[in-house]
């Protein structure tokens, strides 16, 4: 892929800002972008953007480097205007249909609504900006960067012979187990990884595994 060259590369040269005028996609510059697929016919979309309304609305206050910009999935260019007309931000032209695709493409839209948060750069910061208002209405983690794995990962790990450094795996690739003992699959699929786990050790010493429990209780945990 190209290097990122702004925004217009995503959405164009201009951006809708009424259902009359237009402002210069060149002002998303430096910002971090909402970029919200939605459309009137879809109830949960109807629930959700007031919420991202008011959302934006407040952040405006006291951020001014972001903005939002909807891209629409309805019918046609009536509803996107009556829809459009309750929103604070920006959109794309609806007519611009094949750019419209081109997004959803590229982000990976499966449903909507679907919110993504875009850095300046253009890079996906997270794409579930959905859970980011409904559980941060006031933006004080915005623009919610997901923990690296390196900030969620214990720094020592158990063994049967005491506690490990997980520094020690960093040159590994690592594989990660999420079981427990009262899942019947797990109890199935357990033996078998166990098996290929050993085979693997024979003969390679840049793998590591680490089991991650569901158990219910320390007790159970251990055996």
């Amino acid at each position: 892929m190209s290097a990122f060259s702004g925004f217009s590369e995503l959405f164009g040269p201009t951006l809708a800002s009424s259902a009359t005028s237009t402002v210069p996609t060149s002002t998303l510059s430096g910002k971090h972008i909402l970029v919200y697929f939605s459309a009137h016919w879809c109830p949960p979309c109807r629930g959700f953007t007031p919420k991202l309304c008011e959302f934006v609305s407040a952040l405006r206050k006291t951020n001014p480097n972001f903005e939002c910009v909807f891209v629409s999935s309805d019918k046609d260019q009536a509803e996107f205007d009556g829809y459009f007309e309750t929103m604070p931000f920006l959109a794309l032209p609806y007519a611009d249909r094949e750019r419209k695709n081109a997004l959803s493409k590229r982000f990976k839209v499966g449903g909507i609504p679907s919110l993504l948060v875009l850095a300046p750069d253009g890079s996906v910061v997270t794409d579930d900006g959905r859970s980011g208002v409904m559980e941060d209405p006031s933006g004080a983690g915005f623009p919610w960067t997901p923990p690296t794995f390196a900030d969620v990962f214990p720094a020592t790990l158990a063994s049967k012979a005491g506690p490990v450094l997980s520094s020690s795996l960093d040159s590994k690739h690592l594989m990660l187990y999420f079981s427990a003992s009262w899942c019947g699959p797990c109890q199935s699929f357990t033996p078998e990884l166990v098996k290929v786990y050993e085979e693997i050790g024979k003969s390679r010493d840049d793998a590591e595994l680490v089991f991650v429990s569901s158990d219910e209780d320390e007790a159970e945990f251990e055996k």
